[in-house]
């Protein structure tokens, strides 16, 4: 009877150990051949953008710091393969590179512009004919071509018409001159005689003097002078947080001091504008401890004006 029961033994432990060789083998195989999935890898880089004033249009510039090399067509010989997107308030708008082996590696810059009915894409803008952007804002994306990811992004750019000037008027006070005159000062000159002219007083003549000849002096006149006086103004301290997600700006995308003040004259009013970064929002805006605005529209850029401003004023953002 311990017999038989030895048997049954090994004969389940040899079962068990096949069982697990075929799982092990079964496991090897999908993960050689591709049955399982996996998590696509997509490229790498660091890059800066801003805006590049042309005579009669605006770029859009992005400057590759550092990673990985692109292609943007498959004529370029690189590891990667991506597609840039325009994203404005009306649509997704693909951009169209001009450069078909163009290779987008560390050092090289790229720029967007507009051509009237879509986006291009050149590595040089010497000798481009290019249209004013139709729309304020905009935003711009990197996208792997090939696994369908995103490789980077970046929020709300300015790139319509070119950045507003805001000019600091200054009044001139106009001040009422008064002129005194003093009437009939009569000097009487002596040859060869030193004579003080004093105003309605008679001079004292040497003897011995044949011709005395008398002249009327011209009239004295006093003059105040002509002040000007600048416009008075007021301060608006701006500050927000956290740092990182978004940002103060005047004149997108110009970013101001944080915290800092801005000089308005009085009277005037300041437009300001709060701006996310992608993906992030505005949360909340508070003028003199008052909260004006509450929201979570990721991507959106949100606006405050102070009207008539006639003292100092503090603004205080969050994003998130």
């Amino acid at each position: 009877m311990r017999s038989s029961e030895d048997a049954v033994s090994e004969v389940a432990a040899e079962i068990l150990i096949i069982s697990l060789v075929l799982v092990l083998a079964a496991f090897i195989f999908a993960l050689v051949f591709g049955v399982m999935p996996q998590i696509p890898k997509t490229a790498y880089l660091a890059t800066d953008i801003s805006v590049k004033q042309m005579p009669n249009y605006s770029a859009v510039a992005i400057s590759h710091k550092g990673g990985d090399e692109l292609g943007f067509t498959d004529a370029a010989e690189a590891p990667y393969l991506a597609t840039l997107f325009v994203d404005s308030a009306t649509g997704t708008y693909p951009v169209t590179p001009l450069t078909g082996d163009q290779v987008f590696g560390p050092g090289d810059t790229v720029y967007i512009y507009y051509n009237g009915t879509g986006y291009n894409l050149v590595s040089n803008l010497d000798g481009v004919i290019a249209s004013p952007a139709p729309f304020e804002d905009m935003r711009v994306r990197i996208v792997d071509a090939t696994a369908n990811l995103l490789i980077q992004g970046w929020g709300t750019v300015q790139s319509g018409a070119a950045t507003p000037v805001t000019a600091t008027p200054t009044t001139i006070l106009t001040v009422n001159v008064t002129a005194t005159i003093v009437p009939n000062a009569t000097a009487t000159i002596v040859p060869n005689v030193t004579a003080t002219i004093v105003p309605n007083a008679t001079a004292t003549v040497m003897p011995n003097v044949t011709s005395v000849p008398t002249t009327t002096a011209s009239p004295v006149i006093t003059r105040a002078p002509v002040t000007t006086t600048v416009a008075a103004t007021s301060g608006i301290s701006v500050s927000w947080s956290p740092n990182g997600l978004g940002y103060v700006s005047l004149s997108p995308p110009n970013e101001i001091a944080n915290p800092g003040t801005v000089t308005v004259p009085v009277g005037s009013s300041q437009k300001f504008y709060f701006v996310p970064m992608w993906k992030k929002a505005v949360r909340t805006i508070i003028f003199d401890g008052a909260t004006v605005y509450t929201g979570a529209a990721e991507n959106t850029t949100v606006t405050y004006t102070i009207n008539k401003v006639g003292s100092s004023h503090t603004l205080v953002a969050t994003f998130g």
